[in-house]
Formats: C-alpha cells, sequence, structure tokens
C-alpha cells in the first residue's frame, strides 16, 4: 500500500510538472505571436506609408504629357538639323560630282 501511496505521489508531481511545462510553452508561444503580429502590423504600416508616397496613375499621365510637350521642340529641332545634315551632304556630293566633271573636260582638252 505505501508503494501504491508513492506511486500517486510521483504521478500526481509528474503531472503537476507536466502541465507547468505545457503552460510555460504555451505562455512562450502566445509571445512569440504577439512578438510576431506586432512585427506583421509594423510592416502593414510601412506598407499603407510607401503606397501614400507613391503618384497615382493620374498624376504620371499628366507628367507624362508635361514632359512631351518641353520635348517637341526638341524633337522638331533634330528633325530639321537632321535635314539640314541631308542637305549639306548634297551639297557636297555635288560639289564632288562638278569638281569631278571640270577635271574630266579639263583631261579631255589637253
Amino acid at each position: 500500500m505505501e508503494n501504491n501511496a508513492r506511486s500517486l505521489v510521483s504521478l500526481k508531481e509528474y503531472i503537476d510538472v507536466r502541465l507547468a511545462a505545457l503552460e510555460k510553452a504555451a505562455e512562450l508561444s502566445c509571445a512569440a505571436t504577439d512578438r510576431r503580429l506586432a512585427n506583421m502590423n509594423e510592416f502593414r504600416e510601412a506598407l499603407r506609408d510607401q503606397a501614400g508616397q507613391m503618384a497615382t496613375r493620374k498624376e504620371l499621365e499628366a507628367l507624362e504629357d508635361k514632359i512631351e510637350l518641353r520635348l517637341r521642340p526638341l524633337q522638331d529641332y533634330k528633325t530639321v538639323a537632321d535635314a539640314k545634315a541631308s542637305q549639306k551632304s548634297v551639297d557636297v556630293a555635288l560639289l564632288i560630282a562638278v569638281a569631278s566633271l571640270l577635271l574630266g573636260v579639263a583631261q579631255l582638252m589637253r
């Protein structure tokens, strides 16, 4: 009977120790979950702040139109400059052709 009583006491102590360990594990798990949720909330807040600083599609389209208006004179100038460069090439080719023709005629006259 005494052995049985000792078994009951040690069983009770075992269960008490196990319950205390489970309670401690639950507390640690709860604390870890709270930290994780706090970090997630901080991350969500950062995303919300970032989204608030981003330009909207309408703002970007308006800016694009503004830039396009400012670039149009430069594009027109480049087109005119390219045309002038092409005309200059034609003029140089014509000058070379005339010079060649004159040299050819001079050779024939000799």
